[in-house]
């Protein structure tokens, strides 16, 4: 009797123990791009990355703020604003991560948007958050 009772309360400790692993990481809210992203017909003065090369800009448009930014070759420069970022990136860069506190990270691979960086080109990217969601538990 004794040990089908131990059985059963470390059964019960582990099943909850996993339940809270796993609801931790769905608690994370998710970022979407909202919208096409476009190229815009402006121009920016140019801004060289580390092999000479001029860059492009991706102007993040968002009712959040604090965003940090990652990218393959490597993300040459990011003029924060409220409610925008200009982020400095190679031409020739292919993929966007985005990072932001009690968000899930957003990588972005800009060819399945539609965008081909050119020196100097800038496009526009819009952002949008999902409300947090609360996590519930159930006990047995």
């Amino acid at each position: 009797m004794k040990r089908i009772f131990l059985f059963s309360f470390v059964i019960f400790h582990l099943s909850f123990s996993f339940a809270q692993t796993t609801g931790s990481a769905s608690s994370l809210s998710q970022m979407s791009v909202l919208g096409k992203p476009y190229k815009s017909s402006t121009e920016f003065v140019g801004l060289r990355d580390d092999n000479g090369r001029i860059c492009a800009m991706i102007k993040v448009i968002s009712d959040i703020d604090g965003f940090k930014y990652d990218s393959y070759n490597g993300v040459i420069k990011v003029d924060d604003k409220p409610g925008e970022d200009r982020v400095y990136v190679s031409p020739d860069e292919r993929v966007l991560e985005i990072y932001k506190s009690s968000y899930e990270p957003l990588k972005l691979i800009l060819s399945e948007y539609g965008i081909q960086l050119h020196p100097k080109e800038v496009w526009i990217l819009k952002i949008e958050g999902a409300p947090k969601r609360a996590t519930c538990y159930r006990l047995p």
